[in-house]
């Protein structure tokens, strides 16, 4: 079966924080609203993940960056402008 580009690009980064994010937190960062939502639903990223971006109210993204502060999920998906001015510390990968 072939495995359009989208697919081999969740893929691939699906295999980069099962080896490089380990247990550890991560945060990927994409440039579409669209694209971290895509990420959120993929059964191939293995990880408690939460997204980040302009759809999302400003409480919920509020209670979002609380929860991943405290450990209560993993994996963050945030765009690019979601991500202005985020301070968290402690993350181990960033993709």
């Amino acid at each position: 079966m072939i495995q359009c580009p989208h697919h081999q690009r969740i893929s691939a980064l699906a295999d980069i924080l099962t080896c490089y994010g380990g247990s550890g937190k991560s945060i990927v960062f994409t440039q579409t609203k669209a694209d971290a939502n895509s990420l959120l639903l993929s059964d191939r990223i293995k990880q408690d993940v939460e997204a980040m971006h302009g759809d999302i109210a400003q409480k919920q993204r509020e209670i979002t960056l609380q929860r991943y502060r405290e450990g209560k999920f993993r994996c963050m998906v945030a765009t690019d402008v979601a991500a202005r001015g985020l301070d968290i510390p402690s993350v181990d990968l960033v993709v």
